[in-house]
């Protein structure tokens, strides 16, 4: 019996490396194991075994070896694993950068404590990015947000660039996240309602004018309520002369507002107002109420003037509530939802005996703040995840919140 050569193998100019990936998968082997005896008919592959870490640095990986070629019943190994010291794992360059998602939306006056556009991206844009690696894999990479859009405690559209910070396991050389907008949508102050209005016939004088109408008639300030904000209004009447003498007579009285703003809140597009003002024969009458300027969303219609009389004419009273943000609401019913609103009572024109200055009023509901704790949940290592739950505190009555993972 002739027995198999024992061969010894060494490392020669066999090495493994990879590029990172995020895993410890096997790298790719290259270069040649030493053997001896040298071998006839024979040679000796080497399989590398997965890196204990899949960070970037050098690492001793395991081989595998085996006798392979037609000659190899003639061998044996004297060692059938080898362990290499110099294995590297290098850096990776990023292919990509995954989209900015869930970019929150907001007006001026929710951004208001955000003052700079650096407070701006920290509350609208994520800190890291996902980033697709050229390798195939994905990493998480730091980002600073920069734009060249000018602060704008009125609203803008802030289109920011992200610069990325690379780590050990990944270059970022030049790479950039795209432009990404953030969004602050202006809230413009809105004109207090000025509807028609009347005087009785032979009164002022038989010529009533900007100077001797009064406040009643020629409003020359009030306040207005945007997003639970009381904002100071004044109105200078320049033009506009009523013959009193006859019912039916009508003028149309001109003037312009002037709001105290504060920094979020844009003015109105214009500063022109007017009232059209009619000599009635009627007997007037006053719509009077017990105002409330603003309250939390509760899910309950808000009736915010209470109390309200008009003398013998009560019941004739019309009620309309309609939004001052944009939100489209016009209803004689009280509004539910979170908005800014005005509330008009009015004597209709067509009430045979008396009439009256319309009640105007605004006021808003504002959005309730809510806060949820995600409940603390445990597993045995290859069990089944249990069902994800939070608790959420102070929500409206009838309200619910779902959630979705992600």
């Amino acid at each position: 019996m002739i027995a198999p050569a024992q061969v010894t193998v060494t490392q020669g100019t066999f090495a493994v490396t990879k590029v990172y990936d995020g895993t410890t998968s096997a790298g790719t082997a290259s270069g040649t194991l030493s053997n001896s005896p040298l071998l006839a008919g024979a040679s000796v592959s080497g399989t590398p075994r997965s890196f204990p870490s899949a960070n970037v640095g050098t690492h001793s990986v395991i081989v595998d070896l085996m006798v392979i070629g037609g000659g190899h019943a003639n061998y044996t190994l004297v060692n059938n694993t080898l362990t290499i010291t110099n294995a590297t794992i290098t850096q990776a360059a990023v292919a990509s950068v995954a989209p900015i998602t869930n970019i929150p939306t907001m007006d001026a006056y929710y951004a208001r404590n955000l003052t700079t556009t650096e407070a701006i991206a920290g509350y609208a844009l994520p800190s890291t990015v996902t980033v697709n690696l050229a390798t195939g894999g994905t990493s998480s990479l730091p980002v600073t947000w920069t734009t060249t859009t000018a602060y704008n405690a009125q609203g803008a559209a802030y289109h920011f660039t992200g610069a990325l910070t690379g780590n050990a396991n990944v270059s970022v050389p030049g790479f950039i996240a795209p432009t990404t907008t953030v969004t602050v949508t202006p809230v413009r102050a809105a004109h207090p309602p000025l509807p028609n209005t009347y005087v009785t016939v032979d009164s002022y004088g038989g010529s009533a004018t900007t100077a001797n109408l009064g406040t009643n008639i020629l409003p020359t300030g009030g306040n207005v309520t945007v997003h639970s904000a009381v904002v100071p209004y004044t109105i200078n009447w320049t033009t506009g002369t009523l013959n009193t003498d006859t019912a039916g007579n009508s003028a149309t009285f001109s003037g312009t507002i002037a709001f105290t703003l504060p920094a979020w809140l844009s003015p109105p597009l214009s500063n022109s107002v007017s009232r059209l003002v009619t000599v009635t024969a009627k007997q007037p009458v006053t719509i009077s109420g017990t105002r409330v300027n603003s309250r939390v969303f509760d899910n309950q219609p808000f009736a915010t003037v209470t109390g309200v009389t008009a003398q013998a004419v009560t019941n004739d009273l019309v009620w309309l509530y309609t939004s001052t943000d944009g939100g489209g609401y016009s209803s004689a019913t009280a509004p539910t939802n979170a908005g800014d609103y005005a509330l008009t009572i009015t004597l209709p024109d067509t009430h045979p005996t008396h009439f009256a200055e319309p009640f105007t009023h605004t006021f808003s509901i504002t959005r309730r703040d809510i806060t949820l704790v995600a409940d603390n949940k445990s597993v045995v290592q290859g069990g089944t995840l249990p069902a994800l739950t939070f608790t959420v505190t102070n929500l409206a009555p009838g309200h619910t919140v779902n959630f979705h993972k992600k």
